[in-house]
C-alpha cells in the first residue's frame, strides 16, 4: 500500500491509502521506449499514423457549444496564446504530440499544473500553466479501495538523484490506447510487433558475425608440442590481433589455417518478413509492397 497526504483547497489536510496498480504482461514502456529509439521500422510506423493527426493542428478550431458562455473563448486563448500574454508554457501542438505517444507506449499521462497570469486576457484567471508529460516507463498507477484511479506514482532520476513523487488524481491527467483490453496502462498499437523487433534484433546480431567470418574467417594456430607458455601466449594474442593486422610473423613449427565460413542463409529475407509483419501488425498493410520479403528483395524499411 502506498499512503499520501494532501491539502485541501479549505486547509485540511486529507490521508489516502492508493494500491499501486502495476502490469506484468507484454513489453513494459522502457521496452517499447527502446524499440522507437533504435528501430527504423518501428519509427517510420509511428510518423505514419501519427504525422496526419499532427498536421491537422495547423487548422485546428474551437467551436462553442449550445449555452456557450465564453468557455470556447477562455480555451482557446488558454491554449493558443503566447505564455507572456497568460497562455500555456507549452503550445497545444506539443502537448498533442506527447498525447499520441499512448499510441506506442500504451498510455500517455501528464500532470495538470495551475497559475493565475497577472498581464494578458486571462489575468487573474485559473489557468493551466502546463501539462506537463510524464514519460510511461517511469509510472505506475494508483487505485482507490473501489479500485478507481487515483493518481501516479512516478520513480525516476532527475539531475542525478533519485525521485519517487506522487501526483494526486486532481492534478493527473492520462490518455490510454485500447484501454478496453487493460485497465489505466492500456495496450501500445505496437505490442505485437514488438515480438517481430526482438527476433530482428537477434537476426542482424547473428548476420553481423557471419559477414565477420565471411570477411576476415576463423583463425585456427598450432604450436610444437614443446613450445613454452610464454610464446603459446604471444601466439595466442597474435592470432587475435590478425583480423586487424592482417599479418603475422610466426616461428618455426608454428602454423595459422583460416576457415572460410561464408554463409548462404537468408538473412535479409528474414530481417525483411520481420520488418513486414510489424507493419501488418499495427495496421498497416499498405506499407509494404510484398509479402514476407526474399531474397530478391533487399529493401529494409519500405
Amino acid at each position: 500500500h502506498v499512503f499520501s497526504f494532501f491539502t485541501s483547497d479549505d486547509g485540511r489536510t486529507e490521508e489516502r491509502r492508493h494500491e499501486e496498480y502495476d502490469y506484468k504482461v507484454g513489453p513494459t514502456p522502457t521496452q517499447l521506449y527502446e524499440m522507437r529509439r533504435v528501430d527504423g521500422q518501428a519509427r517510420a510506423l509511428y510518423r505514419l499514423i501519427t504525422l496526419p493527426i499532427r498536421a491537422a493542428m495547423k487548422n485546428i478550431t474551437f467551436t462553442p457549444s449550445d449555452g456557450d458562455k465564453g468557455e470556447a473563448e477562455f480555451i482557446e486563448q488558454m491554449f493558443t496564446l503566447p505564455a507572456r500574454a497568460g497562455g500555456m508554457k507549452e503550445s497545444l501542438e506539443k502537448v498533442v504530440s506527447q498525447l499520441l505517444l499512448a499510441v506506442f507506449d500504451g498510455f500517455a499521462a501528464f500532470e495538470e499544473v495551475y497559475t493565475v497570469p497577472k498581464e494578458g486576457p486571462l489575468a487573474n484567471k485559473i489557468i493551466l500553466e502546463k501539462l506537463s508529460y510524464r514519460p510511461a516507463r517511469t509510472l505506475t498507477f494508483l487505485m482507490d479501495d473501489n479500485g478507481e484511479f487515483a493518481g501516479f506514482r512516478q520513480t525516476a532520476m532527475f539531475q542525478g538523484r533519485s525521485v519517487d513523487v506522487l501526483i494526486p488524481r486532481e492534478r493527473a491527467f492520462y490518455f490510454a490506447a485500447n484501454e478496453e483490453e487493460r485497465a489505466f496502462y492500456g495496450v501500445s498499437y505496437f505490442e505485437t510487433a514488438f515480438y517481430h523487433f526482438d527476433k530482428k534484433i537477434k537476426l542482424y546480431f547473428i548476420a553481423h558475425l557471419a559477414a565477420q567470418r565471411a570477411a576476415v574467417g576463423t583463425r585456427v594456430g598450432t604450436w610444437p608440442e614443446r613450445s613454452s607458455e610464454a610464446d603459446r601466449d604471444a601466439f595466442k594474442r597474435a592470432l587475435a590481433n590478425l583480423g586487424v593486422a592482417q599479418h603475422i610473423a610466426k616461428p618455426e613449427g608454428y602454423d595459422v589455417e583460416l576457415l572460410n565460413e561464408a554463409s548462404n542463409f537468408d538473412f535479409l529475407g528474414f530481417i525483411n518478413h520481420h520488418n513486414n509483419q510489424m507493419s501488418k501488425s499495427v495496421l498497416a498493410f499498405f506499407f509494404d509492397q510484398a509479402t514476407g520479403g526474399s531474397s530478391s528483395d533487399t529493401s529494409l524499411v519500405r
